[in-house]
């Protein structure tokens, strides 16, 4: 598996966080898309006490990352536009299956994101900026499609 090399990340993972209280009687799967959307640390006020760790409960039991998470999309690959063709399927044929939401009507799907913004948007890399309504948009669309 590869492992971070960027502070920029898109993770798509299924199944790494246990069992989660079904939505539905049709859950089948867990998914979390995880998105660090700054170019690098050097705006970050306050330091992560755990670099490198990602936990599934307060108790810090078990770290999640361990150090082969892989990462499907990173650097330059992390834009607005591929966010959002994650989330709504929307990718061009050539983009592997490994880099695709692969989620259905019994997903449950959490969506992570961290990074600098204002009101009603996220910056990428202090390049592009995601708009609360386009996002908005694209979950309408995921459930519309029973992603």
């Amino acid at each position: 598996m590869r492992t971070l090399v960027s502070s920029v990340l898109l993770v798509l993972a299924s199944g790494i966080f246990g069992p989660t209280p079904c939505v539905s009687r049709t859950h089948t799967n867990n998914w979390a898309v995880l998105v660090d959307t700054s170019r690098n640390w050097l705006n970050y006020r306050a330091r992560n006490p755990y670099p490198a760790e990602i936990y599934n409960n307060e108790s810090h039991a078990i770290n999640l990352y361990h150090g082969n998470v892989e990462v499907d999309y990173r650097g330059y690959e992390v834009t607005v536009e591929n966010f959002l063709r994650v989330l709504t399927g929307r990718h061009d044929p050539a983009v592997p299956r490994s880099k695709r939401l692969l989620s259905d009507a019994g997903s449950n799907i959490l969506v992570y994101m961290t990074g600098h913004g204002g009101n009603e948007f996220i910056k990428f890399q202090d390049v592009g900026e995601l708009m609360a309504q386009d996002l908005a948009d694209a979950l309408q669309q995921m459930y519309g499609k029973q992603r």
